[in-house]
């Protein structure tokens, strides 16, 4: 119902990047159409609509690109966008060793991985107290294999995990993983291409489970499939939900209310 602002802090990507990804996300056409633009009349009254709905909706998508961060302009940023634009929800790309944020900390001759837990902690602390959402990421080592994957996986620090709420590591399953689900496989039109192992969920009730899912990294769009144990084993409770919303007047008035600020003349008389 309501849009929520968010921001979005990308450290390697361009803006450019960005736009075609929401322009696939929205329309459910491969990005590579929009990179190569292949696309032709049959596609532009769908292109319309998602370009519609980028401009609509621009002042809530917002972007900032810090390709060498640091943990103070991390933090500035974080109070900037939120006491001056309400943005409530932050996105940051990944946390990395950036020359920086190495040499904010070089004076107190720290090793990498705890400048990185440094770093984590003032990204936790203007978190709170800004009372906001933030989502990152961060590397996992190359030496993964097969099976769950927990803290162990993390590269570069794993004291990451300790200041985090939720914490969850997306891979692609192995070979012999997919023949052990080949069963659940049956449920659905496609297999999994992609495996979430939730580790962490502070006062949460569901931890040390896998989400199956099928993953259109074209279109930056994600199906989950099924859940199971660590061990491959199915899990009773989860089942899939197929949502269907009929649109009457009614909720359209709600949305042009919320979206644009419009109060139809329905809305007078209610009121």
């Amino acid at each position: 119902g309501k849009p929520e602002k968010v921001l979005y802090i990308m450290t390697e990507q361009e803006p450019a990047e960005i736009q075609t990804m929401i322009l696939a996300y929205l329309t459910g056409y491969n990005e590579e159409m929009f990179l190569y633009g292949t696309f032709g009349p049959e596609h532009m009254d769908r292109i319309s609509k998602a370009l519609n709905i980028m401009e609509m909706y621009k002042d809530n998508f917002l972007t900032a690109q810090i390709p060498d961060p640091s943990a103070s302009v991390i933090k500035n940023l974080f109070r900037k966008y939120n006491l001056q634009k309400g943005v409530e929800n932050f996105f940051y790309d990944y946390i990395f060793s950036s020359p920086a944020m190495l040499n904010e900390y070089r004076d107190l001759g720290l090793r990498e991985d705890v400048c990185l837990r440094l770093f984590t902690t003032a990204l936790k602390n203007v978190t709170v107290e800004l009372d906001v959402f933030t989502l990152t990421a961060t590397q996992i080592s190359n030496d993964d294999g097969d099976g769950f994957k927990d803290f162990r996986n993390i590269r570069g620090s794993k004291a990451i995990v300790d200041l985090c709420d939720f914490a969850c590591i997306m891979s692609r399953p192995s070979i012999e993983e997919l023949k052990v689900v080949a069963g659940f496989q049956k449920l659905f039109s496609f297999s999994p291409d992609c495996v979430t192992d939730i580790f962490k969920n502070r006062r949460g009730r569901w931890t040390m489970v896998r989400v199956w899912s099928k993953m259109d990294l074209g279109t930056c769009r994600r199906y989950d499939l099924f859940v199971t144990t660590p061990d491959l084993k199915a899990i009773g409770e989860f089942q899939i939900v197929d949502f269907f919303q009929t649109k009457d007047q009614e909720l359209i008035d709600l949305e042009l209310f919320y979206n644009e600020g419009e109060v139809t003349d329905d809305m007078e008389q209610q009121l």
